[in-house]
């Protein structure tokens, strides 16, 4: 069975300067976050997340496994977050930018029932992108993201509502997130919060 991902709030001490203390929860959708206060400029956000990255990469390559992204919200970050790091060619197998309903169905083999009574922006469709991406590209782990990143409401949730999924050929993973801040902000974190919950995995098992 789905298990939370509850390691994920160590990993948030290396956004805590953007977001705050994170509101990861088991078993329940997003609630409100804390104040947000931003203090990260651009280039420290850009320096966070490389940072992030090549933990990943180098925890991958150290346990001889590759990774493909499936991404919504991110519309593509997480793999250029990736493929700037040098030597990500050795793990980074590939991805999928599942934007619309339409390539998530098509592409990544959501099922429409899902996504008609759960919405896209739920922990049912991003278990399925990651499953999906993972058998898609033959991939040790798959990593995907699903989201609101405002500004205001879509698909019946609020601005920072974020999903995140890790999946493996053993088990998979969900993270529920509430960000906040504004849409570029908002798509940082999830980049920056995806990576780190992979991060963690990989941290684990070496």
């Amino acid at each position: 069975m789905y298990k939370y991902l509850l390691v994920l709030v160590a990993a948030f001490t290396l956004n805590a300067e953007l977001l705050g203390p994170p509101n990861a929860q088991q078993g329940k959708p997003p609630g409100e976050g804390r104040p947000f206060r931003p203090k990260l400029t651009e280039e420290q956000k850009k320096q966070r997340n490389e940072l992030i990255a090549k933990s990943v990469i180098k925890k991958l390559s150290k346990l001889n496994k590759n990774l493909s992204v499936a991404e919504s919200i991110t519309g593509g970050g997480l793999a250029t977050a990736l493929t700037d790091i040098a030597g990500s060619s050795k793990v980074f197998v590939g991805g999928v930018i599942a934007y619309s309903d339409e390539v998530k169905i098509n592409q990544l083999s959501v099922s429409k029932s899902n996504l008609k009574k759960y919405g896209p922006v739920s922990e049912e469709v991003v278990l399925e992108m990651a499953q999906s991406c993972l058998k898609k590209f033959k991939t040790d782990y798959a990593l995907a993201t699903t989201g609101v990143a405002g500004p205001g409401m879509a698909y019946g949730k609020k601005a920072g509502t974020v999903w995140i999924a890790v999946a493996s050929k053993k088990e998979s993973f969900t993270v529920a997130l509430s960000l906040p801040g504004t849409r570029e902000v908002i798509r940082h974190a999830t980049i920056a919060s995806a990576l780190s919950a992979l991060e963690q995995i990989g941290r684990a098992h070496v």
